[in-house]
């Protein structure tokens, strides 16, 4: 850009010696017009361009590039500023001296501030940190994330999460832990390393998921075809109910795969156990479930009530 720059001065000096007959006057101003064009519009567009690419890709070294052409921009403004001034009679040279020395300082201390929060160690931005922490919620087989930390170093991002999984097994659990890291990397560019901390947790609250046939509370035989489910959470420490709310089945009508996707729907809401009128042992919505270490339970309860009545004990009122 300085070369361009440079370069469009040069041809603008040798421009504006030449006569013409067209310009009696001669092409003077030409020196002005490409001063103007070549020092103000360009390193401008350029360094806020330049910017935006840097923020999309983490790029320290180009936001920091882009920062120093628009302070450029910005210097050569106030310079010319000065420059009317003084052609207008008014004495605006130290005033823009000031107001220069204020721009440098404040760009470095932008850049500065950028590069020692990378040396640091600060953590990654709140926006990012969402996006990773939304990744591992995602797992059906995580029941809590209990902590998340990041680093950067350039422009590539160091993960750390301690998260409690709902599974015991620990092939199962480092299955999960490979997809959690796959789906970090697929939300966030340029992570470098993920290191998951996994282990069981304790339960003192299980979370039910009952299949029903309707509103008022018939528990349904028919798992993929339920028109609603409620979900249920239930103290194991003061063996009562905490919480209840009924759930819209959005996959009850499809001609194919309802079961599964059904199973993928109330996998999103995190249950410990799925009670329906009908065994899912031995069949794709089963195995769904019991992958994510999710129980099922064929009841023999004909309502919610009935159910309820049966939680705490493992089997949901069977």
């Amino acid at each position: 850009m300085d070369v361009f720059g440079s370069t469009a001065l040069i041809l603008g000096i040798f421009i504006s010696g030449r006569k013409s007959k067209s310009f009696p006057y001669g092409l003077y101003k030409v020196e002005n017009l490409v001063a103007v064009a070549a020092i103000v519009p360009v390193p401008l567009i350029f360094g806020t361009y330049e910017m935006k690419v840097g923020e999309k890709f983490s790029s320290p070294s180009l936001v920091a590039d882009g920062r120093q052409f628009r302070a450029d921009v910005l210097t050569e403004l106030v310079v010319f500023a000065a420059l009317a001034g003084q052609w207008f009679g008014l004495p605006l040279d130290r005033v823009a001296a000031a107001a220069i020395a204020l721009l440098i300082v404040k760009a470095g201390w932008e850049i500065l501030v950028s590069g020692m929060r990378v040396l640091l160690d600060a953590s990654i931005d709140p926006a990012t940190m969402r996006k990773i922490e939304d990744a591992i919620e995602a797992n059906p087989e995580v029941s809590v994330v209990e902590e998340v930390t990041g680093r950067n170093s350039g422009r590539y991002l160091f993960v750390e999460a301690k998260v409690a999984f709902r599974v015991t097994d620990l092939a199962r659990a480092h299955q999960a832990s490979q997809r959690i890291e796959r789906d970090i990397r697929e939300a966030v560019p340029n992570v470098d390393r993920v290191l998951i901390h996994y282990e069981p947790r304790p339960r003192t609250h299980l979370r039910y998921a009952v299949a029903l046939a309707d509103l008022a509370g018939k528990v349904s035989s028919h798992f993929g075809e339920s028109p609603y489910f409620a979900i249920v959470d239930f103290s194991l420490e003061e063996e009562k109910v905490e919480g209840e709310m009924i759930l819209a089945n959005p996959y009850k009508d499809e001609e194919k795969g309802k079961g599964l996707k059904v199973a993928s729907f109330l996998l999103s809401h995190k249950p410990d156990i799925v009670v329906a009128g009908e065994s899912l042992e031995g069949k794709g919505p089963g195995y769904a479930l019991a992958e994510a270490g999710v129980e099922t339970v064929k009841t023999e309860a004909g309502t919610l009530r009935g159910v309820v009545e049966g939680m705490g004990t493992g089997s949901g009122g069977s």
